[in-house]
């Protein structure tokens, strides 16, 4: 779903020109990266503390409740000085400030464009800019106040991370198809055919796994509604949902290969047609010539 992330887009179109663009890409991968392998390491060191807390010394903290909270196991340390819990919680707000901020940037730039097409002057557009923004934003805060608050079983406190994997498993039938489209040899059916082999797949796999057609469609939400037999499998303790459930790193691995051969398979079939019916016309044309 990032890849479609308005967000991400608002930036690239942001850009001075082409080269700030690839410099501000470079820049920002290499921070992020950086910052993500930091991370991985933390939270792997954080969790080899947790298992000897659990298994040496069970009374000195807490275990870690799921893999999420995995990082702030370190304000769960004995040794953990007053100075780096500061850090940890500074760190918590800016990273909920951001992503809070990104989509809500993302969704009042889509507005703005529409505002800007009304051909309003520059302090009406402003005005009328950050109206848009008090307007979006307030029925978002509110929104999140009451879901941090609804934790009953079928509570948005719980479900509304399984919206984002609807979102995600939704989306990445998309990349493949839509992004080859950009390439000559890529014709429309064939990103038409990838997008439908993606859904297609899901609901097969569903369908498979449980055997019951309502199941395939139960899948399109990764299992969290519709599917009352979902169990925990193997590895992960979690039954559904777009992270942790067994079926979901095999499914968001599987449908960009499925999407690739499906997209490439029918734009290839529907090139070589072309093809053959130019040569059956160029034959035909000789034919008649020598007619």
């Amino acid at each position: 779903a990032e890849v479609l992330n308005l967000a991400f887009w608002q930036r690239i179109y942001a850009a001075k020109d082409e080269k700030e663009l690839k410099k501000g890409f470079l820049v920002g991968a290499s921070l992020v990266s950086m910052l993500t392998f930091l991370f991985g390491v933390s939270c792997l060191l954080l969790k080899a503390n947790d298992i000897r807390q659990r298994e040496e010394c069970p009374t000195e903290g807490n275990s870690i409740p799921a893999p999420p909270f995995t990082f702030f196991e370190i304000l769960d340390m004995p040794s953990t000085t007053g100075f780096t819990r500061h850090l940890v919680f500074i760190l918590a707000l800016c990273t909920i400030a951001s992503c809070a901020d990104s989509f809500q940037t993302a969704i009042t730039s889509v507005i703005s464009r529409e505002v800007i097409r009304q051909g309003l002057d520059d302090m009406k557009g402003l005005a009328l800019g950050e109206v848009l923004v008090v307007i979006v934003n307030i029925p978002a805060m509110a929104f999140a106040i009451h879901a941090a608050k609804d934790t009953g079983p079928d509570g948005l406190a719980v479900k509304l991370t399984d919206l984002f994997g609807m979102a995600d498993i939704f989306t990445i039938t998309l990349v493949i198809p839509l992004f080859s489209g950009l390439w000559k040899f890529v014709t429309p059916m064939g990103s038409f055919a990838g997008m439908f082999m993606g859904i297609f797949y899901i609901l097969v796999w569903g369908w498979v796994e449980y055997g019951t057609f309502v199941a395939g469609f139960a899948n399109l939400t990764m299992m969290c509604w519709g599917v009352k037999e979902a169990k925990p499998e193997g590895y992960s303790p979690y039954a559904c949902g777009p992270w942790y459930a067994w079926r979901s790193a095999m499914l968001f691995t599987t449908i960009p290969l499925v999407t690739f051969v499906a997209t490439y398979g029918w734009s290839w079939m529907e090139n070589m047609w072309r093809l053959m019916n130019k040569l059956i016309e160029q034959r035909a044309l000789v034919g008649k010539a020598f007619v």
